[in-house]
Order: C-alpha cells, then sequence, then structure tokens
C-alpha cells in the first residue's frame, strides 16, 4: 500500500514507512538517483500489520552499498512486496539536506 518516509527532507537518517494487508515473502526496498542509478538495497518486515503493528519502518542511514553518505539532493525509492503469486510496487520522493 502507501509508502512515506520521514522525516523528508533528511539530513542523515531516514524512515521509509509501508503497510501489508496481508504476509508476503519478500519486501525489497531500493533507493536511486533520479537518473536511475542503484544507491541502495533494503529489505523489510514481511508479516501482514496488525491494528496495533499497522505499519512498518525501514531506516536508511543514508549511505550507498559502499558504506559512503549520500550527496544532498533528490532520491526516489520503490518498495515491492511479493508473496502468495502477488507483486505490489509503491514509489516515492525524498531529498537529503545538509
Amino acid at each position: 500500500e502507501g509508502v512515506l518516509n520521514y522525516p523528508n527532507p533528511f539530513k542523515t537518517h531516514t524512515r521509509i514507512r509501508y503497510k501489508l494487508s496481508v504476509p508476503m515473502d519478500r519486501v525489497t526496498i531500493s533507493i536511486f538517483t533520479p537518473s536511475g542509478r542503484l544507491v541502495r538495497k533494503l529489505n523489510g518486515p514481511t508479516e501482514a500489520s496488525s491494528i496495533l503493528t499497522e505499519y512498518h519502518d525501514v531506516e536508511w542511514d543514508g549511505k550507498n552499498e559502499d558504506g559512503d553518505l549520500v550527496l544532498n539532493g533528490l532520491y526516489l525509492y520503490k518498495v515491492v512486496a511479493e508473496g502468495n503469486g502477488i507483486r505490489l510496487e509503491s514509489r516515492s520522493k525524498m531529498v537529503k539536506l545538509k
């Protein structure tokens, strides 16, 4: 379902939040530059949300796959949840500022 991140804009860390209404086998969060270059790939919780834990949060430390802090600017992210023959995908934007 819908995704968001907070804080947005962020300085060092941000949390990407999503909700699942059914259990999934895999949740992948991919972060890209505006030109489409993959910056980082994260894995998220796969269990269905409940009233007590309605959303799942995955923290991104603002670093790329090599462990270097990313530059200030716009980043795109995509959350893909897969399981039981279902594939759900949602995209959004975030901004890193000093």
